[in-house]
């Protein structure tokens, strides 16, 4: 496969010889997938089958998903619908963490119409699964490609056309916490269909604000370093700050658990080597102190592309580059026409800028709770 030397049956024989063993089956499946090319039909099914199988334990199948997800560029109908099983419904911690990891994964802005038209889709949880996505591409601040998420708003701003739409979006608002909606749900406390408003209720509950908007909070983007710094080194409240950590998009470029697949630095350990003080720091000025291993080296190749991430291997004839997301790709050096390294770190400043102090404050309340964990 890795030769492009056609094997029909390949995939099937493979996974014959692995037997009924699912983590095994796993095994064979992620030596045979590559992010660059698509995979065949048979290799979905199986990985899709492991996905989305009630049967098979959380853990497995999050691990199947993470797989889909590593090849969505190439495949990309069939890995939006696997994930649509996860959509609507209470997971395991394990499944919980893959679907907010894929439905804030950036890379979706590539995709904004298949998400727009789930978002129109007779079935609520479908409806829900488009929504989803489209708000966080919005609201996430690790996403700077501003055409996607020009076609998000313009999406979600047909959503309001439309009562059930209407009233999926703003449960999903809900959900997600996405404060920056707060005019438009407090907009819809007066729509005529008792079910929008109904659910522009339960939106503005879960965000925490009353119907009358309050005084405007400064944002962190207005206000100078040591201004926050000082706002910021006593309190929070940690279950809020989890709700940041996935607001602020970290999610997308971070882990919290050492088993969980690499990307960024592993929160749970930053957090016990930093003290509030540097951990400000770390966030609001990410350049100022790169942690060993995490260098950033970009790579630009004879197709024209360019490659940015931390290097996990150098050989003699390839290189392994792991991005901020946590995609893991093999360069060889023969198709390398140049490469550097960066003085800044990958972890862009000013992801905040839209954030108050006390919802940094909670972050950080939020990491130092990670010290707890083993």
């Amino acid at each position: 496969m890795r030769t492009k030397v056609s094997f029909p049956g390949l995939t099937d024989l493979m996974l014959s010889k692995a037997g009924s063993d699912t983590a095994s089956r796993l095994d064979v499946i992620g030596r045979l997938i590559s992010p660059k090319t698509p995979m065949s039909d048979d290799m979905l099914k199986a990985l899709t089958g492991i996905a989305r199988s009630p049967d098979e334990q959380p853990e497995l199948r999050a691990r199947a998903y993470r797989m889909l997800s590593a090849v969505l560029e190439k495949n990309v109908s069939p890995v939006i619908e696997a994930f649509a099983s996860l959509a609507g419904k209470q997971q395991p911690a394990p499944l919980s963490a893959v679907w907010e990891e894929f439905t804030r994964d950036a890379r979706l802005g590539h995709d904004v119409g298949n998400f727009a038209n789930l978002a129109k889709d007779k079935d609520p949880v479908r409806r829900a699964y488009g929504a989803t996505v489209l708000v966080n591409l919005l609201t996430n601040a690790v996403n700077k490609d501003g055409k996607s998420r020009d076609a998000a708003q313009k999406a979600i701003d047909g959503l309001w056309k439309n009562s059930d739409q209407a009233a999926t979006l703003l449960s999903v608002i809900g959900k997600t916490h996405a404060a920056t909606f707060a005019p438009e749900v407090r907009e819809q406390l007066n729509n005529q269909d008792h079910v929008v408003a109904e659910a522009a209720e339960y939106a503005l509950t879960e965000l925490g604000l009353d119907k009358s908007p309050s005084p405007a909070v400064k944002a962190i983007g207005a206000m100078t370093y040591e201004e926050i710094f000082n706002l910021v080194q006593k309190g929070g409240d940690a279950v809020k700050g989890k709700e940041m950590y996935l607001r602020a998009g970290c999610i997308a470029c971070h882990t919290i658990l050492p088993d969980e697949p690499p990307k960024g630095p592993i929160l749970s350990a930053v957090a016990k080597v930093y003290d509030r003080g540097a951990l400000t720091e770390s966030i609001l000025k990410p350049s100022a102190k790169i942690a060993q291993g995490f260098e950033s080296q970009w790579f630009k190749t004879k197709s024209g592309g360019q490659i940015e991430g931390f290097v996990t291997r150098e050989g003699g004839d390839s290189v392994d580059v792991r991005n901020i997301t946590g995609q893991a790709i093999t360069i060889e050096k023969a198709d390398i026409v140049e490469r550097g390294k960066r003085d800044k770190s990958i972890m862009p400043e000013g992801l905040l800028n839209a954030f108050t102090p006390a919802d940094l404050t909670n972050l950080l309340a939020w990491l130092e709770s990670l010290r707890a964990v083993k």
